[in-house]
């Protein structure tokens, strides 16, 4: 019985090690699909790493399946930290706003400028939230804090916020 328990437990850690190698090697090939199947069936095997949820976000993403990539990104932001919450803050901020849910949205969004107060992108899209939920002067205010916070990204900002100003002088 002990070995048959050892026995299990190395098939396991056997196949999970299969999984990964598949996930990489789709993933490297542009292969969402592939890379999404072998990432699933390792959450299947109730082994999902950050890292494996991370990986699942992404491949979501590419297949297309939006909704499954904010949940895989929910999973992964409940076990990582720091700047290693960047990329699945992004992909559950845009998924909150598509989904209609702004407030989400908003404290995500906002959970990302405190991770990660030099990423540009988190400003651009706090300010294309509240364009589109008709918050103007949230939005400038949005592109203002970005420009404030780091002289580096002020040229891409300022892009950003020309795309915003004039977004909102077409809505008046």
């Amino acid at each position: 019985p002990i070995f048959d328990a050892v026995d299990r437990r190395a098939a396991r850690e056997a196949r999970i090690a299969e999984l990964l190698d598949r996930a990489r090697t789709s993933a490297g090939q542009r292969d969402a699909v592939g890379a999404r199947a072998a990432l699933e069936a390792i959450v299947g095997l109730d082994a999902a790493t950050p890292a494996v949820w991370r990986a699942l976000c992404q491949a979501r993403l590419e297949a297309g399946d939006e909704a499954g990539a904010g949940v895989a990104a929910e999973h992964a932001l409940a076990s990582l930290t720091g700047a290693d919450r960047v990329e699945p803050l992004l992909v559950a901020t845009t998924v909150a706003w598509r989904q209609g849910r702004t407030a989400r949205a908003l404290d995500l969004v906002h959970e990302l400028q405190n991770v990660a107060p030099l990423e540009a992108r988190g400003y651009d899209l706090e300010a294309r939230i509240r364009v589109t939920s008709g918050d103007r002067r949230g939005a400038v205010a949005a592109i203002e804090r970005g420009l404030a916070r780091s002289e580096e990204h002020t040229s891409e900002l300022q892009s950003h916020s020309d795309l915003v100003c004039r977004l909102l002088l077409e809505k008046k």
